[in-house]
């Protein structure tokens, strides 16, 4: 079984890449046929083995309630030194022991308000520190451990089978010191404290984390920044950090989060730029999603020793070089989000929108990601309209049904087994956005954002992430959705139709025939008329059997047919 620490690495993957669709397309570049004939859970199983896994979460032994962090970066010694005292909690009576979670750092001191004895040890994914109380704690009991750890040379490169578009995951050196992945304090399974770190540093070199500042002080040579998070949330990531000689702007989001750019001194037009689309992004987001629940969001420019990163962290978002260019007259008109002008721009979008559906709603990254990427085509049709929205989803389409891989099993987004599929990009990033195109085109947008605002509202982590954005998105738009999220969120594959027409008076007869293997699907199909000159007509049918014949009223005498016509929903149209 797999460590905590070697989780929030696996589940972080996705999160560093180019952009919701970089890679979905090109990953699935080899035509051929999709594998949908690979065993497959029932929803029923799914979900039972979804609950099971959020229960045996919610049932650890202990619990750390806030870390106190006293943190000594010196960039030019590439050193990291650190005290953290941490407030651990018994969750059962008897607790003896308890393990943390560290790498990069070493520990070399730990002592108690009570007789403990520690130890540290390598594992594959990260040393284990192991407390050892002198006396069992009754539940509720709380203790104070404070850990002193440091790191000669800070850094952490990557297996590039893990992660392959990066190679560093934290370092701390003269021009860029920051961490992502690393986890360099001691930290549970929960992964779910409260926050108090306190950055000393050269004077000239600014400190950047996620949470509320409440001190910036200068003396002596030396400036110290400490940050405080309340708010008490999973997190896929530790609390990272950046660390430079930054200069810097910020601004306000309508709902007052303050939104602020760390970049180079001669990058001021850069992070201008950043700041705006940060406005834009956040204002959307609220609008849609509803407010965070944490006070800022800090945008950092980070240089890796090799390779490229673009990572969200609960409260700040890291990226490199490629990820930071001039984003003067970029246009996301077309749709097409892999141009690296455009994942330049589209990658502020991306991992602010992670802000919401990772940390603040806390959603399986395999719901999350695919979140991101239906925001992302949210963000460009803030940018450039529906149609350019409609254009993204199109280019969903392509990533998933347009380009299977050969011998690649199809999954369903919510089967943890997703993850063991070359077709995981495909699915996991594309398919979610056209699930939420089609149910926005069926509900309409009053209920489509009510609902989905409620979604996001509910943020308890005792109940599976998939069962609460059904039943949050229920309530909001005032239907019950649970079959529909069942179909498209448990169940693998999509429906591939069949449409034949012949006109009759006032209309057409429209024949449809479902033609994949395996149950019917249930669904709404938009249809596109077209007539002599330019006469267009477009209107829905539902279907939710193999074969059936709709009389649809069309204003003119049809003479083609087009099923989406967008080509912007999660439906195969036989050709």
């Amino acid at each position: 079984m797999p460590t905590p620490a070697s989780r929030s690495i696996v589940r972080a993957r996705s999160l560093v890449r180019r952009c919701a669709l970089a890679g979905a397309a090109v990953a699935a570049a080899s035509a051929g046929s999709v594998a949908l004939a690979a065993p497959q859970e029932s929803p029923a199983a799914l979900r039972a083995a979804r609950a099971a896994t959020v229960a045996a979460a919610s049932a650890r032994p202990f619990e750390v309630a806030r870390h106190r962090i006293e943190a000594r970066v010196e960039p030019a010694e590439r050193s990291l030194d650190l005290l953290d005292e941490i407030e651990v909690v018994a969750r059962v009576d008897g607790l003896a022991e308890l393990r943390l979670y560290t790498s990069v750092v070493t520990v070399d001191d730990v002592t108690c308000d009570r007789p403990i004895e520690w130890s540290s040890a390598p594992s594959p994914n990260a040393d284990v520190l192991t407390v050892t109380f002198g006396a069992p704690l009754a539940a509720g009991e709380r203790v104070t451990l404070l850990v002193h750890a440091f790191a000669a040379d800070y850094f952490l490169g990557t297996d590039q089978q893990l992660i392959a578009e990066i190679a560093v995951l934290g370092q701390v050196r003269p021009r860029s010191s920051w961490s992502s992945h690393v986890l360099w304090y001691p930290f549970d399974e929960g992964h779910d404290a409260a926050m108090e770190i306190t950055f000393d540093v050269p004077a000239g070199y600014v400190a950047v984390t996620g949470g509320r500042r409440v001190l910036h002080e200068e003396a002596d040579g030396r400036a110290r920044f400490r940050y405080v998070e309340e708010t008490r949330h999973a997190r896929l990531l530790p609390f990272g950090f950046a660390v430079a000689q930054y200069a810097t702007a910020a601004a306000k989001s309508p709902a007052g989060l303050d939104l602020e750019v760390f970049a180079w001194p001669g990058e001021e037009a850069r992070i201008a730029q950043r700041v705006q689309l940060l406005q834009k992004g956040a204002a959307q987001f609220e609008r849609a999603l509803g407010p965070l629940p944490w006070s800022a969001v800090r945008f950092c420019h980070v240089t890796p020793e090799t390779k490229e990163t673009g990572v969200s962290l609960p409260g700040q978002i890291l990226v490199s070089d490629f990820y930071f260019p001039d984003l003067a007259g970029v246009d996301a008109s077309d749709g097409d989000l892999e141009r690296p002008d455009v994942l330049g721009l589209l990658v502020v979008a991306d991992e602010l929108s992670h802000q919401w559906n990772i940390y603040a709603a806390g959603f399986p990254n395999e719901l999350g990601e695919g979140l991101s990427t239906w925001t992302n085509a949210f963000f460009v049709e803030a940018l450039h309209g529906a149609a350019a929205y409609r254009k993204v989803l199109a280019g969903c389409k392509r990533g998933w049904i347009g380009a299977p891989m050969r011998g690649a099993a199809e999954r369903a987004i919510a089967d943890p087994a997703v993850y063991a599929t070359a077709r995981y990009r495909s699915i996991v990033f594309c398919k979610t956005p056209l699930v939420l195109h089609l149910l926005r085109e069926q509900l309409g947008d009053e209920r489509f954002f009510a609902g989905l605002a409620a979604a996001f509202a509910r943020r308890e982590r005792a109940v599976d992430g998939f069962e609460r954005f059904a039943a949050g998105f229920s309530a909001g738009a005032g239907v019950d959705l649970a079959p529909f999220f069942e179909q498209w969120f448990f169940r693998a594959g999509w429906p591939k139709v069949a449409l034949a027409m012949h006109p009759i008076p006032g209309g057409a007869a429209v024949t449809t025939r479902q033609l994949q293997e395996g149950a019917d699907w249930d669904f709404e199909l938009p249809l596109e008329f077209r007539g002599a000159g330019d006469a267009v007509h477009r209107t829905r049918i539902r279907i939710n059997r193999r074969e059936q014949v709709f009389d649809v009223a069309v204003p003119f005498v049809p003479q083609s047919l087009q099923g989406d016509p967008d080509d912007a929903c999660p439906i195969e149209i036989a050709r």
